[in-house]
């Protein structure tokens, strides 16, 4: 199944792909899983080199991408990410050394409005940052090269990887996601990690305030995001965390997501706008670079937004005990692993599932994969999309979610309203 979210505004290239996702996601319902035999994904800690699919390793066992994980098993749960400061161990990345934190999130406030994004004007095409994380997680890295990953993509899209037998455990499905992700390091430390917050304007929207804001953190650089603050609802406020799917924007979540209804039903909402997120060749070459390193493009997805929970734990109007997360399309796809890693979000709604595999066809007959396609994931998503026991309360909504908002606000009053 093509990703869904391209249908909503995309690029001439892409928009017969676009319709046939449209179609089969109308009569799917958009609940259902990728076609198994056309949406497989594969293993990138493998370096194998053997021509034998056989041979590949989508567990990721040998933990090479994570060297100071000293327990694989534990890493990321359990609210690690509000573990505060840096312990500085042997083997540590160095960005989290000898900082002087302001205070228990090592937040920092620019409030002086004016500040510039220097995406804001080409999001699909803002690769710097990213590129640039590759280079400074080079210590946790396990590169793999070209014909290594176009052997893994191939032998899926041929349907030569199997499927995990049955149902993991959330205890085995954590561990396969976190070895997939190579996300252990940014867990680590999170909080005692330094998160410049700048304010670019303030917008008086009525009932709510609108705070336009960049954050800048060591590993992903400068990224925007869009907090809206009620203005008469009692503090210190729940909060919730809304990403967007393909094409969209932080701005978009609010209007099209109902971003605006969470604020007014008296949420502070943080929507963060993920940079490279057009479906086109972009996308392809950061979603290879991070897979060729050892990473996925959800590995700093994920990142991301956690430092958008982060910030709402800091902020001095909000309950960060009771933060819920709702994601859109590819932003349920990471949502639904993140989940499974982090027990900071206390509710979360999803309104999708996939494959963790996908290809989309560039203008002059390339393969192009998007952010989602992770080859470690592909052999276990199946127990990724059965939300059923996830540990992190969990609606699942019809894609899009139109005419749920009623319920999806009955959902998130019961689990974070005091």
């Amino acid at each position: 199944m093509r990703c869904p979210e391209c249908a909503k505004n995309p690029p001439a290239h892409v928009k017969i792909v676009a319709a046939i996702a449209i179609f089969i996601v109308a009569i799917s319902g958009c609940a259902t899983e990728d076609n198994e035999g056309s949406s497989p994904s594969f293993s990138s800690d493998d370096t194998d080199e053997s021509d034998d699919p056989s041979s590949f390793d989508p567990d990721n066992d040998d933990d090479d991408a994570n060297p100071d994980d000293d327990d694989p098993a534990d890493s990321g749960t359990d609210d690690d990410t509000t573990d505060v400061g840096d312990d500085d161990a042997a083997g540590d990345d160095d960005l989290d050394d000898d900082v002087e934190c302001p205070n228990a999130f090592c937040v920092t406030e620019d409030t002086t409005p004016g500040a510039d994004w220097e995406c804001a004007t080409d999001t699909c095409g803002c690769t710097a940052g990213y590129e640039r994380f590759v280079e400074i997680a080079a210590p946790y890295a396990a590169p793999i090269s070209d014909a290594r990953l176009q052997e893994q993509l191939d032998a899926i899209a041929a349907g030569q990887v199997p499927l995990a037998a049955g149902r993991l455990g959330e205890a085995e499905l954590e561990e396969r996601i976190l070895d997939a992700l190579g996300i252990d390091f940014l867990l680590d430390g999170i909080n005692g990690r330094p998160l410049t917050v700048t304010t670019q304007f303030v917008y008086d929207a009525g009932p709510y305030e609108e705070h336009y804001l960049v954050f800048e953190d060591p590993y992903v650089g400068r990224f925007e995001t869009i907090l809206l603050l009620p203005k008469n609802a009692p503090r210190p406020l729940p909060g919730i965390v809304g990403v967007h799917g393909h094409f969209d924007t932080a701005a978009s979540f609010r209007d099209i997501n109902h971003g605006r209804d969470f604020a007014e039903d008296g949420y502070a909402v943080l929507m963060p706008t993920m940079r490279v997120s057009c479906a086109d060749e972009n996308e392809d070459a950061v979603t290879r670079l991070m897979l060729k390193n050892g990473f996925a493009f959800y590995t700093v997805r994920a990142y991301e937004t956690l430092l958008a929970l982060k910030y709402l734990r800091y902020h001095a109007e909000v309950d960060g005990a009771r933060v819920g997360l709702i994601g859109h399309s590819a932003g349920s796809m990471m949502g639904n692993l993140l989940v499974r890693v982090d027990g900071g979000f206390k509710a979360y709604v999803s309104d999708n599932i996939g494959a963790y595999f996908n290809w989309i066809d560039g203008p002059d007959g390339e393969d192009w994969i998007p952010d989602e396609t992770t080859p470690a994931l592909y052999p276990i998503h199946p127990s990724i999309n059965d939300l059923s026991d996830a540990r992190t309360p969990t609606l699942s909504v019809p894609y899009g979610y139109a005419d749920e908002v009623g319920e999806i606000l009955a959902f998130f009053g019961g689990l974070l309203h005091e």
